[in-house]
C-alpha cells in the first residue's frame, strides 16, 4: 500500500508544509488564481477574470469573480496530518472559511461575495465531505446536506420544465438553479462526472447514517460516473474539469471509501493511471493527483517513479507550479494555484 515504500520524502513534505503555512492570506484564504491557458501561464488574481474573458472573447460572464472557498475545502480534505501538528489551529481556520458559505438549506457557496453565481452541488459535496471526515459537522448535518444533493436530481421537480428532455433521471445536477423556478432560472441542465463522484462520496456517507433514496439517485449517479470511466470519455475531461486525472482522483476516492465500489472498479481505474514515459508529460498537479489516486487504490508498483518525478518539480520555496484543476463551463477560464498544487503534492508524498 501507499506509504510502505522505503523512499523517504519527508524533507520535501516538510518544505511543502512550511510553504503552505504561509500560503494563506489575512482572511484565512488559500487563494485560487485564473488563467486563459490550460497550462496556467500566465496567472492572474481571480478578480481579473471577468475582464480577461471580456477582452479575449468579447463576452461578459455576467458576474464578478473573486475569492473562493473551494480551495479551502480541498485543503481540509487533503492536507497531510503533519500539517495540523506544525500549524495548530489551521484546521479550525480552514473549517471557518468553508462553513462561512453554508446557507439554511445546507448548501455551500463557491464565492465569498454574493455575486449572482449559483450555489452548486460540487462545492457543497466537497465542503460537506471535508467537514464530516474532519469531525467538524454532525451526522445530522451530513444527512441534511445529503437530502439536498438528492433533491437536485429528483425527476418530479423538473418534469414540467422546458428542458425536460435533456435531463438524465436521477443523476445529480451541478446546479440546483437548473431546476425550473429556482431563482427564476430555467436553462438546460448541467452534469459533470467529477461533481457527481464528489456528490456520491457524501451521499454514500449519509446512507451509512440512514439517508433514504427512494428515487434511486445514488444508483443512477453511480451509473453515470461509471459510464464516464468505462466509455473512455474521461480522457477528454468533463465540462468543469479539463484533465482526466481530476476524474481518476475523484473516482479512486470513492473506491477507497466504499469497499463495494472498490471491489468492482478499482482495477479499472488503476489501469488508467499514467505510468512509464507518460509520467514525464504530466503537470505537477496531474502527477500529484495520479499519485494520490494510486494510493487510494493500493500501490501499483509505479509510485516510486511518480514520486521521484514530483519531488524534482518542487521549487526553492517548497511549492509546485500552478496547474489547471477546474474551469468555467462556458469559457476556457482555468483555476488553480501553487498552493492548490502543493496541497495535493504534499498529500501524494506524505502517503497519509
Amino acid at each position: 500500500m501507499v506509504g510502505m515504500e522505503i523512499d523517504d520524502h519527508s524533507g520535501a513534505v516538510g518544505r511543502a508544509v512550511r510553504y503552505l503555512g504561509s500560503g494563506w492570506d489575512e482572511r484565512g484564504l488559500p487563494r485560487a488564481l485564473v488563467s486563459l491557458s490550460p497550462r496556467m501561464s500566465p496567472v492572474h488574481p481571480a478578480g481579473e477574470g471577468r475582464r480577461m474573458v471580456r477582452d479575449m472573447f468579447g463576452r461578459d460572464i455576467g458576474f464578478d469573480l473573486g475569492d473562493e472557498r473551494f480551495t479551502a475545502s480541498l485543503a481540509l480534505a487533503n492536507l497531510p496530518e503533519s500539517m495540523w501538528s506544525v500549524h495548530p489551529g489551521l484546521r479550525d481556520k480552514l473549517a471557518q472559511v468553508v462553513r462561512s458559505g453554508h446557507d439554511e438549506e445546507h448548501r455551500y457557496a463557491f464565492f465569498f461575495d454574493d455575486n449572482g453565481f449559483p450555489v452548486d452541488t460540487d462545492c457543497t459535496a466537497m465542503a460537506v465531505g471535508a467537514l464530516y471526515d474532519s469531525g467538524l459537522i454532525s451526522p445530522d448535518e451530513l444527512l441534511a446536506a445529503g437530502r439536498e444533493l438528492l433533491a437536485s436530481a429528483v425527476v418530479g421537480r423538473i418534469a414540467a420544465g422546458p428542458h425536460a428532455a435533456d435531463y438524465m433521471p436521477g443523476v445529480v445536477l451541478v446546479y440546483w438553479q437548473d431546476l425550473p423556478g429556482a431563482q427564476g432560472v430555467s436553462r438546460a441542465p448541467r452534469y459533470d462526472a467529477v461533481a457527481c463522484a464528489n456528490a456520491l462520496y457524501v451521499l454514500r456517507r449519509a446512507m451509512e447514517h440512514g439517508l433514504a433514496d427512494p428515487e434511486g439517485v445514488v444508483e443512477a449517479t453511480t451509473a453515470y460516473v461509471v459510464d464516464h470511466l468505462i466509455s473512455g470519455r474521461y480522457r477528454d475531461g468533463t465540462r468543469y474539469y479539463s484533465r482526466p486525472e481530476s476524474f481518476l482522483y475523484s473516482f479512486s476516492r470513492l473506491c477507497a471509501a466504499f469497499p463495494d465500489i472498490g471491489a468492482r472498479y478499482a482495477e479499472s481505474v488503476a489501469r488508467e493511471l499514467p505510468r512509464g514515459e507518460s509520467v514525464a508529460r504530466l503537470s505537477a498537479l496531474d502527477l500529484a493527483l495520479s499519485i494520490v489516486a494510486a494510493g487510494y487504490l493500493g500501490d501499483d508498483g509505479h509510485q516510486r517513479a511518480r514520486r521521484a518525478s514530483l519531488v524534482a518539480m518542487q521549487d526553492d520555496r517548497g511549492a509546485w507550479p500552478a496547474g489547471a484543476y477546474y474551469r468555467m463551463g462556458r469559457v476556457p477560464l482555468y483555476w488553480g494555484s501553487p498552493t492548490l498544487t502543493s496541497i495535493f503534492a504534499a498529500k501524494a508524498l506524505a502517503g497519509d
